[in-house]
């Protein structure tokens, strides 16, 4: 980590920003791939049902 006194106060804000997006993008991914696997976990289980019926 680098002390925060070394930043001006516009490096420092801009950092913050682009943490705040990484957090952001993060929360999306993990949705994005929640979803995905949910999807994946009812295709599944529907092709088993289907098979097994």
């Amino acid at each position: 980590m680098i002390p925060a006194h070394q930043f001006s106060c516009s490096e420092t804000s801009i950092k913050e920003g682009t943490e705040t997006e990484k957090k952001v993008q993060r929360m999306l991914e993990a949705m994005m791939s929640n979803l995905a696997c949910r999807k994946l976990f009812f295709d599944v289980a529907y092709l088993g049902c289907s098979v097994i019926h």
